[in-house]
Protein backbone atom coordinates (compact mmCIF):
# COMPACT_ATOMS: atom_id res chain seq x y z
CA UNK A 1 0.00 0.00 0.00
CA UNK A 2 3.27 2.05 -0.01
CA UNK A 3 2.10 3.26 -3.83
CA UNK A 4 -1.53 4.19 -3.03
CA UNK A 5 -2.53 7.83 -4.53
CA UNK A 6 -2.77 10.05 -1.54
CA UNK A 7 -6.87 10.47 -2.57
CA UNK A 8 -7.18 6.43 -2.16
CA UNK A 9 -5.80 6.14 1.38
CA UNK A 10 -9.21 6.39 2.76
CA UNK A 11 -10.59 3.74 0.79
CA UNK A 12 -7.81 1.80 1.46
CA UNK A 13 -8.53 2.15 5.05
CA UNK A 14 -12.17 1.81 4.68
CA UNK A 15 -12.00 -2.08 3.48
CA UNK A 16 -10.60 -3.18 6.64
CA UNK A 17 -12.13 -3.11 9.98
CA UNK A 18 -8.96 -3.25 12.35
CA UNK A 19 -5.59 -2.18 11.47
CA UNK A 20 -2.74 -4.35 13.79
CA UNK A 21 0.35 -2.22 14.11
CA UNK A 22 3.25 -3.74 15.53
CA UNK A 23 5.97 -1.30 14.77
CA UNK A 24 8.11 -0.59 18.11
CA UNK A 25 10.04 2.10 16.64
CA UNK A 26 8.09 5.49 14.64
CA UNK A 27 8.20 9.02 14.73
CA UNK A 28 4.54 9.95 14.38
CA UNK A 29 2.58 6.96 13.67
CA UNK A 30 -0.51 8.20 10.82
CA UNK A 31 -1.54 4.64 10.21
CA UNK A 32 -3.62 4.56 13.27
CA UNK A 33 -4.82 8.13 12.68
CA UNK A 34 -5.73 7.20 9.53
CA UNK A 35 -7.78 4.10 10.44
CA UNK A 36 -9.53 5.93 13.16
CA UNK A 37 -10.70 8.74 11.10
CA UNK A 38 -12.83 6.25 8.73
CA UNK A 39 -14.18 4.39 11.47
CA UNK A 40 -12.03 1.45 12.21
CA UNK A 41 -10.61 -0.24 15.22
CA UNK A 42 -7.10 0.21 16.19
CA UNK A 43 -4.90 -2.36 17.69
CA UNK A 44 -0.98 -1.42 18.54
CA UNK A 45 2.20 -2.27 20.52
CA UNK A 46 3.04 1.59 22.06
CA UNK A 47 5.50 3.59 20.92
CA UNK A 48 6.86 6.76 21.06
CA UNK A 49 4.96 7.65 17.44
CA UNK A 50 1.84 6.89 18.94
CA UNK A 51 1.46 6.95 22.64
CA UNK A 52 1.17 10.77 21.54
CA UNK A 53 -2.48 9.89 20.72
CA UNK A 54 -3.45 6.69 21.44
CA UNK A 55 -4.93 5.75 25.03
CA UNK A 56 -5.51 2.32 25.59
CA UNK A 57 -8.88 0.65 25.60
CA UNK A 58 -10.16 4.65 24.98
CA UNK A 59 -8.96 5.09 20.96
CA UNK A 60 -7.57 1.94 20.78
CA UNK A 61 -6.27 -1.67 22.32
CA UNK A 62 -2.18 -1.76 23.35
CA UNK A 63 -0.89 -4.81 24.01
CA UNK A 64 2.71 -5.52 24.77
CA UNK A 65 4.90 -6.25 21.83
CA UNK A 66 5.00 -10.37 21.31
CA UNK A 67 1.85 -10.47 23.21
CA UNK A 68 -1.62 -10.01 21.12
CA UNK A 69 -3.28 -12.65 22.75
CA UNK A 70 -2.57 -11.38 25.71
CA UNK A 71 -4.66 -8.07 24.94
CA UNK A 72 -7.55 -9.84 23.20
CA UNK A 73 -8.34 -12.29 26.30
CA UNK A 74 -8.00 -9.19 28.45
CA UNK A 75 -10.00 -7.17 26.51
CA UNK A 76 -12.73 -10.16 26.01
CA UNK A 77 -12.72 -10.26 29.86
CA UNK A 78 -13.64 -6.80 30.54
CA UNK A 79 -16.09 -6.98 27.98
CA UNK A 80 -17.86 -9.85 29.30
CA UNK A 81 -17.56 -8.40 32.54
CA UNK A 82 -19.16 -4.73 31.49
CA UNK A 83 -21.66 -6.95 29.53
CA UNK A 84 -23.06 -9.17 32.89
CA UNK A 85 -22.84 -5.78 34.80
CA UNK A 86 -24.72 -3.68 32.20
CA UNK A 87 -27.57 -6.61 32.30
CA UNK A 88 -27.69 -6.50 35.82
CA UNK A 89 -28.37 -2.82 36.09
CA UNK A 90 -31.33 -3.45 33.32
CA UNK A 91 -32.88 -6.51 35.83
CA UNK A 92 -36.69 -6.06 36.41
CA UNK A 93 -35.90 -5.94 39.96
CA UNK A 94 -34.51 -2.54 38.94
CA UNK A 95 -36.31 -1.09 36.94
CA UNK A 96 -39.90 -2.02 38.39
CA UNK A 97 -41.06 0.36 40.46
CA UNK A 98 -39.94 3.02 37.72
CA UNK A 99 -41.84 1.82 35.16
CA UNK A 100 -44.86 1.14 37.21
CA UNK A 101 -44.78 4.65 38.14
CA UNK A 102 -44.96 5.94 34.43
CA UNK A 103 -48.30 3.70 34.19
Amino acid sequence: YNKVPHEKVSEIYQEAHILLKTSILESFSYPPLEMMATGGLVVVAPNGGNIEYLTDKENCLMYEQGNILEAVKNLRKKLIENGINTAKKRDWKNIEKEILELY
